[in-house]
């Protein structure tokens, strides 16, 4: 799973961080393990906005026969050319703005399959994604469902991935494991205070996020020990490989003013 959150902080308290309206944004981005929710990535994207700028990192830390889960945050094509040659897979919000061929219209499962929760299945189709000019044309599975608001108004999501063996119902299930990442930022800012940094200096901050991160690791490896569960399951040396990494980074920009 990939995601990101800000803490917006004054432009003058920050001036090195990217300009988000009339404050700057500090920005952390997570690749978390979706088996135990552990950090797998970590990226300090404070110079920028995007999603997109941050995405190939993320994909560096993907093994073959994973699969990443993203928002529609992340549209660039080539980066998903390059998550599918590494043998990695993915499941994606689908953000409006592709040129899309439709190749075939899969039949709709019947009863329960089409439907999940409030949630209707309204297609899924085999399509062509880009042009050879956008980065494209990448062959992919669009997933369609829409819901009623309590307001009666349709709300859309649309789903895209290479896993075509899932069923679509599974799919939908895959997207939402994302919202998980959304519960982990908001227990790292309540519990272990993410967005109280002690320091606005870039180096300080970056050591902050570094410092957070390993005690959310060490909280994690105490409960899997106090249950019974093997730490294996909860992917430590990833995580801990993941961190050494980190720290090699940040002690190769600690020039940073």
């Amino acid at each position: 799973m990939f995601d990101c959150t800000t803490v917006e902080v004054s432009a003058n308290a920050a001036p090195w961080a990217a300009a988000n309206g009339d404050k700057n944004a500090i920005r952390l981005v997570l690749g978390v393990n979706g088996v135990a929710d552990l950090p797998i990535a970590v990226v300090d994207a404070s110079d920028t906005t995007s999603d997109n700028s941050v995405f190939p990192a993320i994909v560096t830390h993907l093994k073959a026969g994973e699969t990443l889960v993203v928002d529609a945050g992340v549209t660039r094509l080539r980066d998903f050319q390059a998550l599918l040659a590494k043998g990695a897979q993915f499941v994606a919000r689908m953000a409006n703005i592709y040129d899309v061929q439709v190749v075939r219209r899969f039949q709709l499962p019947a009863g329960q399959q089409a439907q999940f929760e409030e949630w209707t299945l309204l297609t899924d189709e085999r399509v062509q994604v880009g042009t050879p000019r956008s980065g494209g044309p990448l062959e992919a599975r669009r997933v369609h469902w829409r819901k009623f608001n309590p307001k009666g108004m349709e709300v859309h999501r649309v789903i895209w991935t290479d896993r075509f063996e899932l069923t679509p119902k599974r799919v939908f299930e895959i997207d939402r494991i994302r919202w998980r990442v959304e519960v982990q930022f908001r227990w790292l800012k309540s519990e272990l205070g993410l967005d109280h940094l002690p320091s606005f200096n870039a180096n300080g901050v970056q050591a902050f996020f570094l410092l957070v991160m390993l005690a959310w690791i060490g909280l994690r490896v105490f409960l899997a020990r106090q249950k019974g569960i093997p730490v294996e399951q909860f992917s430590c040396a990833e995580a801990l490989d993941a961190w050494r990494i980190a720290i090699e980074n940040y002690l190769l920009t600690a020039g940073k003013p």
